[in-house]
């Protein structure tokens, strides 16, 4: 996957409608229900025993940098526009990027305390925010900023249009952050919740692979 470098402001960068976003190759990424025998949760485990998780399966994803700030835009279709928990068997819509921060993190344990990675996490109920958490091993996941992550969502003809964006570099948070380099390689995976499946925490959609961003020079 390539992220195109562009001569763009951080405000169209950021805006899933902007025409940028039309002019580069948006990549299809398939997607799988997360095992029930990898849940932190037992409960959560027998609960959903027989039921589908991981209603969407497949993505589409694109991403522009301007040499100061990344963009990654996702897109996937979603006829129920969940935006708050309702009850106990609908919660937010919602859509993650995982990035390992050092070593060869392993992508199906979210990482080990040696090799932590990083996640950029949005939901429905808050569409103008992402969260970045760090996670070293399934149940470990944390908040550790909501500033230096930017998401915008919009939900149009059944499909949901969400665009994280971020400095290349965050040098304050080196331990719990990725880090972008123009020309250099990183290696992504992906993780999409319908919230109208009841999927929230470890119940999700993701990619079983990581795939490798290359931000073109």
């Amino acid at each position: 996957m390539l992220a195109k470098k562009l001569d763009i402001s951080a405000r169209d960068l950021g805006d899933p409608g902007a025409s940028a976003w039309r002019r580069v190759k948006a990549e299809p990424v398939e997607l799988a229900g997360a095992p029930l025998g990898m849940q932190p949760s037992a409960y959560i485990s027998v609960s959903r025993a027989g039921k589908t998780v991981g209603r969407v399966n497949r993505l589409q994803v694109s991403s522009i940098h301007n040499g100061r700030e990344i963009g990654f835009h996702l897109e996937w279709e979603d006829p129920t526009h969940n935006l708050e928990v309702n009850d106990t068997n609908t919660f937010p819509d919602g859509a993650a990027l995982l990035f390992p921060i050092k070593g060869d993190a392993p992508l199906i344990t979210m990482g080990t305390e040696s090799q932590p990675v990083n996640a950029w996490h949005w939901r429905a109920d808050r569409p103008d925010r992402a969260r970045n958490n760090v996670a070293a091993g399934l149940g470990t996941t944390r908040v550790t900023d909501e500033d230096t992550i930017h998401a915008s969502a919009v939900w149009l003809n059944d499909r949901w249009h969400v665009v994280f964006t971020r400095a290349l570099k965050v040098p304050a948070g080196r331990d719990e952050a990725v880090q972008f380099s123009v020309g250099d390689e990183v290696r992504v995976a992906f993780a999409v919740w319908e919230g109208a499946n009841g999927e929230r925490a470890g119940l999700k959609a993701f990619s079983p692979t990581w795939h490798s961003v290359r931000l073109e020079t």
